[in-house]
């Protein structure tokens, strides 16, 4: 016996006709008890609890006609099992047969592939047994196929109960019809659900239009999009931000942000260091909250990214904060390892002379602008020989600055010396560019030792890091005197 004939579902069973006393003795619970009696002393599955007993197989292995007894719900089946349809008439202790039941179809597949229909009467699901499976593809069909296999189980009923003596009118019924098959469409939401309260989504009939709801469980998932502050985060605080739930308008989270920290700039220099770029004593003012500090004169008290003592990095950093050549990237920030722009690097070069106020007005390139902060700068090194731009037009102030363009510019802006030495170190600088003899000159007074042990790397941008290394390396040589009276950057 296949293993599905123990997978019982329920069959839409639509009874009429129900008898008046029948003129025999036998009553409806004598029916069913004979049809229980007859399961169980055939054999038993004790895997799913249930008593049945095969009343006949078609020639073909492909149809079977059995008793089944469910013990745990008192139910007897009388059922039809096909290769696609398995169809059962179930009966109870009662007999309480319905004279006319409706069936639910949702066309949705299960795992099996299997379509799912549930019998109700008067509004109620059958006790015990709700489901009619058939194989999905013939859902389309169901009702014809409910007509065509129920007058079978009918027949089989009627020679089951005849061996124990019985006739249908004991059961109290003489036929059956099959009424109200609704399909029901997937069903359109006609109230979502929120966090709290549950939805509603509606089913409606593709054969007649009738319409069903069903509720939809509350989501549980809140909305915080109302934010208000409730604690500001300061320099040492964090704050808290209290988000509100725009559905519900109960549920609530707070999150916490951040402490700004503190933005320390230098207000005033106790006393300078006797050696180097450390070693002095200066005051630090937070322009947040106002509170001072005294620390040792480096511009790590302001920069939080600035490198540890040490590196190589720090002490140009160091030269160029305190002496006005760069105030950072942001006030707490220096960003050295940020890409230099050529506009940086000229605005860079113009403070380390002084900020000399440009002899002529006339800009020739047509991308600087006279609001852009570099205006002067480049205005000033044009004049002074140390750029011609990118082209006649354009200095491409935005772009970053390679190393060969940097070290041409602090050969220019030192008054283009010869080198002493002709020898040429690197492999990628070759005689006929423009940056040969300033980077042997600057190879000479120890401006830059090349980027490996002969390759100078002349294409490769530089950082701010290794820009401001550069012009503090030229400084160190007293290679910039102010030109001028200054002028504000």
């Amino acid at each position: 016996m296949k293993t599905k004939l123990l997978s019982l579902v329920l069959v839409i069973i639509l009874l009429m006709g129900i008898l008046a006393v029948p003129v025999n003795a036998a009553s409806r619970s004598d029916v069913y008890n004979y049809l229980k009696n007859t399961a169980i002393d055939d054999q038993y599955d004790a895997q799913i609890g249930c008593y049945y007993s095969v009343m006949s197989v078609s020639s073909d292995n492909t149809t079977f006609y059995g008793i089944f007894y469910y013990p745990e719900n008192e139910a007897v089946a009388l059922s039809i099992y096909t290769d696609s349809v398995e169809v059962t008439m179930i009966l109870t202790p009662e007999m309480k047969l319905p004279y006319q039941a409706y069936v639910w179809f949702d066309d949705t597949q299960n795992s099996n592939g299997f379509v799912n229909v549930t019998a109700k009467y008067n509004g109620e699901a059958f006790p015990s047994f709700s489901k009619y499976e058939g194989n999905a593809a013939v859902q389309g069909d169901l009702l014809q196929i409910m007509n065509s296999i129920f007058p079978y189980i009918m027949e089989f009923t009627r020679a089951v109960i005849h061996e124990g003596g019985y006739t249908l009118a004991d059961m109290g019924l003489t036929g059956y019809t099959i009424c109200n098959l609704h399909i029901w469409d997937e069903g359109t939401i006609v109230k979502q659900p929120t966090c709290v309260e549950s939805g509603i989504c509606r089913y409606t009939c593709i054969n007649c239009g009738q319409t069903h709801d069903e509720s939809m469980a509350p989501t549980g998932e809140h909305v915080f999009d109302e934010a208000v502050v409730i604690a500001e985060a300061t320099c040492t605080q964090n704050g808290t931000i209290r988000y509100t739930c725009s559905l519900c308008h109960q549920a609530t989270k707070d999150v916490k942000t951040a402490a700004l920290g503190h933005v320390w700039t230098l207000t005033e220099v106790q006393h300078e260091p006797e050696e180097g770029q450390h070693g002095g004593l200066a005051v630090y003012t937070c322009a947040r909250c106002g509170d001072t500090k005294t620390a040792q004169r480096c511009a790590g008290e302001v920069f939080v990214d600035m490198p540890k003592i040490g590196n190589w990095a720090h002490e140009p950093i160091d030269w160029a904060y305190f002496n006005g050549i760069t105030s950072g990237t942001s006030a707490t920030t220096f960003s050295p390892r940020k890409t230099v722009t050529r506009a940086e690097v000229m605005t860079f070069l113009w403070s380390a002379f002084g900020r000399p106020a440009p002899e002529e007005a006339e800009m020739p390139f047509t991308d600087v602008k006279g609001k852009a902060y570099y205006y002067r700068p480049v205005l000033w090194a044009v004049q002074k020989g140390i750029t011609a731009g990118r082209t006649q037009t354009t200095f491409a102030a935005k772009e970053g600055c390679t190393r060969a363009e940097i070290v041409t510019f602090l050969w220019s802006a030192a008054g283009r010396p010869e080198p002493s030495s002709t020898e040429n170190p690197f492999k990628d600088v070759r005689r006929k560019n423009y940056y040969y003899k300033p980077v042997l000159w600057a190879v000479e007074n120890g401006i830059t030792a090349g980027t490996g042990e002969n390759t100078f790397s002349p294409n490769a941008v530089c950082t701010r890091a290794q820009t401001v290394t550069f012009l503090y390396k030229l400084a160190l040589l007293g290679g910039f005197t102010a030109e001028s009276e200054p002028v504000a950057p």
